[in-house]
């Protein structure tokens, strides 16, 4: 490379060189397509980089959803005075994704309450309970007891309204700041969401929102409504079947297109992915034989 023969990508010798780069890259067997989450403008029919986004304030519910658990693995028996009706509660202000959820995510290390109220008992982190009781209005209420979140992990409870289960499990990025430290999980809805659920291989990742906002027979009884109108729908499917623990008018700062200055989506759309498996073996074997010195890479003399 030099002045007389310049690093040009268009060249045509390039984009040979990249060709053959991704022909060996194929027959490799190291190419792969999944799902993996992206801003979605509905509107404009495309895909948008985080630079693309603006954030605007909208007004939304919020709601408070209960998830029935349907395996305790045996960890509440021994719980005094608990009810047959045992609920994690969850928080959302994207009502729409909840056709996607899959997992509930718990922090490990945080303290999570087990609270009795008339037939229904609700477990909360235990930092927030009491504000989420004061969003119900509850004020006579029981203390159970108390797990970590890491003792919860692998119980599963009733999707509200689609005939799966799903999983709790452990995830990092759990705060305390707001919600119920109960995280409702969508991978194909969320960065964070999709992240965590990759560590837990018996999780799908459903994206039952098309290209146009409309949900897909994947969301159930709420197919065929633009994801505004299934707001409203799935609300009132709670509402009516006591599953809606609370609800709650909040402004907050959501993404917008900047071309159309349109609210998106985050969903899950087929790309391509490399995976770097087949050579971690090889990278293994060669890492004793390289040092870091400064800038330069300084190969070691073999004994």
């Amino acid at each position: 490379m030099g002045w007389e023969d310049p690093y040009i990508t268009l060249k045509p010798k390039y984009e040979q060189t990249q060709i053959e780069v991704f022909a060996n890259l194929a027959t490799s067997g190291s190419l792969y397509k999944g799902l993996k989450p992206v801003y979605w403008c509905t509107d404009c029919k495309t895909a948008l980089a985080e630079a693309e986004i603006e954030y605007m304030e909208d007004t939304v519910n919020s709601l408070y959803v209960k998830f029935k658990v349907s395996d305790d693995k045996g960890l509440f028996k021994n719980v005094n005075n608990i009810t047959d009706n045992v609920y994690f509660v969850i928080w959302t202000t994207t009502t729409w994704t909840l056709p996607g959820n899959v997992a509930i995510c718990l922090g490990p290390k945080y303290n999570y309450t087990l609270i009795k109220n008339g037939s229904e008992t609700y477990i909360i982190a235990q930092d927030l309970y009491k504000s989420v009781l004061e969003e119900n209005g509850i004020e006579n209420y029981e203390v159970l007891g108390t797990f970590k979140g890491e003792e919860l992990e692998y119980l599963k409870a009733k999707h509200p309204f689609l005939g799966r289960d799903s999983l709790v499990i452990l995830g990092d990025h759990v705060t305390l700041e707001s919600g119920t430290g109960c995280v409702h999980t969508a991978p194909g809805h969320g960065m964070e969401d999709y992240d965590v659920t990759r560590k837990y291989k018996e999780l799908d990742i459903p994206v039952p929102v098309d290209a146009n906002g409309i949900l897909t027979k994947e969301a159930g009884m709420f197919e065929g409504l633009n994801i505004y109108k299934a707001n409203k729908a799935i609300e009132n499917y709670l509402k009516e079947n006591n599953l809606l623990f609370a609800l709650k008018e909040i402004k907050h700062q959501y993404p917008h297109c900047w071309r159309c200055k349109k609210p998106v989506l985050f969903r899950a759309t087929k790309q391509w992915f490399y995976s770097c498996l087949l050579y971690t073996s090889d990278a293994a074997d060669e890492e004793d034989s390289v040092d870091l010195g400064g800038r330069r890479i300084i190969k070691k003399k073999k004994q």
